[in-house]
C-alpha cells in the first residue's frame, strides 16, 4: 500500500540498471539530491559538482539533463579517480584544476567547453529548462553535446564526425557542476526530469531507456 506520495514507473530494474547522482560520493554540505537521485541542487553560494553511479572506459552511452534553475549549469564527464578529491571537487566545478584530468565538460553560462581545463568556444550557452543531451564514445574516445536536440561545435554522434576528443583508457563517470542555487534534473534513460514524464519520446535503436530526443 502506497503511504503517500505519487508511484513512477521506471525503466531501471536489477537486470538493467542505470545510473543516478551518487549520494554516497558527498558529505552532503553544499547540495541535496532528490527524485529517486536524479536531481542535483546546489544548496551554497559556492561552485559544487556530483557524480554518477556508474562508470565506463569502453562503450557508448546517452543521457539527458534539464537545468531547471539558475544559469550555472555545467556537464561532462570525469576520471573516477578524480572524485575522491573529496573537498576540491565538491567545492569546484568540473574543468578546473583543483580537480585533476582527464576530464571534458561542457559549461552552460558561456557556451565553451573545457578538456583537461583548456577553455575553449564550443557552443550555444545553456538557459533555464534547456535540455542537453549527452553522447559519449568511449570506443573512439569522443564526447558530444546538444542544446534542445541539436548538437553543438559541429559534431554528429551518429556519423562519428566532429566532437570533443578526450583521453582514451579511461573510466570516466557522468558529472555535473552547479553554483548558488542551480538545479539539474536528470535523465538517465527512465523518462523522466524529476517527477515530470518527457513531453515527446525520440528514437531509441536500442530500446533501452525513453529520452526526449532522439539517441544517436
Amino acid at each position: 500500500t502506497l503511504g503517500a506520495g505519487t508511484l513512477t514507473n521506471t525503466e531501471d530494474c536489477p537486470s538493467d540498471v542505470f545510473c543516478v547522482f551518487n549520494a554516497l560520493q558527498s558529505n552532503f554540505n553544499n547540495f541535496s539530491l532528490a527524485d529517486g537521485n536524479t536531481t542535483f541542487l546546489n544548496t551554497a553560494t559556492q561552485w559544487t559538482s556530483g557524480f554518477g553511479t556508474l562508470g565506463n572506459s569502453t562503450g557508448k552511452f546517452y543521457m539527458e539533463f534539464k537545468q531547471t534553475v539558475g544559469s550555472y549549469g555545467v556537464f561532462g564527464v570525469i576520471n573516477s579517480q578524480d572524485i575522491y578529491q573529496q573537498t576540491a571537487v565538491e567545492n569546484s566545478s568540473i574543468g578546473n584544476t583543483s580537480i585533476g584530468t582527464p576530464v571534458a565538460a561542457y559549461y552552460g553560462q558561456s557556451g565553451n567547453k573545457k578538456v583537461n581545463n583548456v577553455d575553449t568556444t564550443f557552443g550555444n550557452a545553456i538557459a533555464t529548462n534547456d535540455y542537453v543531451g549527452m553522447a559519449v564514445d568511449l570506443t573512439n574516445s569522443k564526447i558530444y553535446f546538444s542544446k534542445n536536440g541539436v548538437w553543438q561545435g559541429g559534431g554528429d554522434p551518429s556519423a562519428g564526425t566532429g566532437g570533443i576528443t578526450i583521453t582514451g583508457d579511461t573510466l570516466y563517470v557522468p558529472a555535473v557542476s552547479c553554483y548558488s542555487g542551480t538545479e539539474i534534473e536528470a535523465n538517465f534513460g527512465n523518462g523522466y526530469f524529476g517527477t515530470t514524464v518527457i513531453s515527446s519520446a525520440g528514437t531509441n535503436a536500442s530500446n533501452i531507456g525513453i529520452f526526449e530526443y532522439d539517441v544517436p
